[in-house]
């Protein structure tokens, strides 16, 4: 059976074009990423405005094409943090549903959480220990703890990279009071998290997103001295996170640029992202 997965979220749209085979066995057809940011326009103005409603269904037309021409029999559409967020998620919602021509669905944050752990369970073993599962958006930060035999816990908090950045309002290099403005966030969304974690320890973590994806690679780019290859299974340990987002917070763009690693799309939101995964690292380490 031949299924396309999309999702429409905060910082980027995905289609992902796989036959399937036996359960969580599947091969993949066609792989495709357009980068939107739609999750900082919408922290900044509550909105999504015409002219990235445009941007967006060009993609989406560009998605419609390829499921054509694949002979796709299954399409699941899928929108996130920042359209489920916007003032005119709705009319957008209906835009997209028309230009695609299947229905695009809102999903809450748990749901989203959900699926990103289902979406793990099925490509990596897991271990019998309790892991946790962290997926960074623009728009959310989704929190996931389980182990092979099921999810224990899932929360969506408001916590997206691009999202904190511009509702914060933070200068580049981070002040003081900026990084305090962002840990206070944390705190206050990760205090259920705590309560429910208080005496369990994290040996394993894992990262299921582009920005945090990319904070794995530079950890491990700084420890080894080159850069893993795209797609790798890489693995850092919490105090190799730590590291390299204290290197990144206490950064400039200038600095940013000669680091293992590092990727200049990710410029406006790097170091707010840091900032909430040095605390996320914490967490693993020292529940």
């Amino acid at each position: 059976m031949r299924i396309c997965a999309i999702d429409c979220g905060s910082n980027s749209f995905h289609l992902l074009i796989a036959d399937i085979e036996k359960k969580d066995q599947f091969e993949i057809i066609a792989d495709d990423k357009s980068l939107l940011y739609l999750g900082a326009e919408v922290a900044s103005t509550g909105e999504i405005s015409a002219a990235s409603l445009l941007r967006a269904k060009r993609v989406i037309r560009h998605y419609k094409t390829l499921i054509s021409r694949h002979n796709v029999e299954i399409v699941k559409c899928v929108a996130t943090s920042a359209i489920r967020s916007a003032k005119n998620g709705d009319q957008v919602i209906e835009s997209l549903t028309k230009t695609l021509g299947h229905e695009v669905k809102v999903i809450s944050g748990v749901l989203e959480a959900e699926i990103i752990f289902r979406g793990i369970s099925a490509v990596s073993s897991l271990p019998e220990s309790r892991v946790l599962n962290i997926d960074m958006g623009g728009g959310s930060l989704e929190l996931m703890a389980g182990q092979r035999y099921g999810l224990e816990y899932a929360a969506s908090e408001p916590l997206g990279a691009s999202r904190l950045a511009r509702e914060l309002k933070v200068s580049d290099p981070l002040t003081k009071k900026d990084i305090e403005k962002i840990e206070k966030k944390c705190d206050k969304y990760f205090k259920e998290f705590k309560d429910n974690f208080k005496s369990s320890a994290f040996f394993n973590f894992f990262v299921s997103s582009g920005t945090l994806n990319t904070l794995v690679s530079m950890a491990r780019s700084k420890t080894d001295g080159y850069v893993p290859a795209a797609n790798s299974n890489v693995s850092v340990t919490s105090k190799e996170m730590m590291n390299i987002c204290e290197d990144i917070i206490t950064s400039n763009k200038e600095e940013r640029q000669q680091m293992l690693g590092y990727d200049a799309n990710r410029n406006e939101f790097i170091q707010t992202a840091a900032v909430t995964a040095k605390k996320i690292a914490a967490l693993a380490q020292n529940n």
